[in-house]
């Protein structure tokens, strides 16, 4: 497929209403810091990519190294967390964003930006397909964000780490790198995408035809 120009993409089929936590980073130019934003139950890794929920909870950490001494700890230090009155809005606003993708899957963010008044009624289709569909892991809690697990954000950083390393040893150097991933309800992580700030870098990452 390479000589036809073309790239083939496997999705993990996991729904986006089952996530346990979402995170997106991204480092500095020379990979060496980055900073992590999350999302928690029921939200996913495109909240926080197309900017349609503000992140629960945010990082600033090293970036691991896998070569350096085995155990050596990852710095990293929170830097906000949402309040509980500002988070019970955003799951308001995640209800809106699945009724909205019932009349536009692709697209739900012109149905939200054309519905006016409609937004009540869009939540609460959300809301009724949470429950017809029993993906309820963001009604298990509304009221009050739960705080990713400290082992969770290491298993995050720790997969940044391997993959600019492994980009290194093939003498790739792509300068500010971004990622996103999503752990699901039985802890399962999944990394859906990383790219470089500066898009002309990405050819690096081509195979020569």
């Amino acid at each position: 497929m390479n000589s036809e120009g073309k790239i083939a993409a496997f999705l993990e089929p996991l729904s986006p209403y089952r996530d346990r936590y979402s995170l997106a980073a991204i480092t500095d130019t020379e990979q060496e810091t980055m900073t992590i934003e999350v999302v928690g139950r029921g939200f996913d890794a495109s909240d926080l990519m197309r900017s349609d929920s503000l992140p629960h909870e945010r990082f600033e950490a090293s970036v691991p190294n896998p070569s350096r001494i085995l155990g050596e700890p990852t710095l990293c230090q929170r830097t906000y967390l949402m309040p509980s009155s500002e988070y019970r809005r955003t799951v308001e606003d995640r209800l809106v964003k699945i009724g909205a993708r019932s009349k536009n899957p692709a697209y739900p963010r012109a149905v939200i930006e054309s519905a006016g008044a409609e937004r009540v009624r869009l939540a609460e289709q959300g809301l009724q397909y949470l429950k017809r569909t029993k993906q309820t892991s963001l009604l298990s809690n509304r009221d009050q964000y739960e705080p990713i697990p400290r082992r969770l954000l290491e298993r995050f950083s720790g997969g940044v780490g391997h993959i600019i390393e492994g980009l290194r040893r093939y003498g790739i150097r792509l300068g500010s790198l971004s990622f996103s991933g999503t752990f699901s309800e039985r802890g399962r992580f999944v990394f859906w995408d990383f790219f470089p700030a500066d898009l002309a870098s990405a050819k690096q990452l081509y195979l020569n035809s």
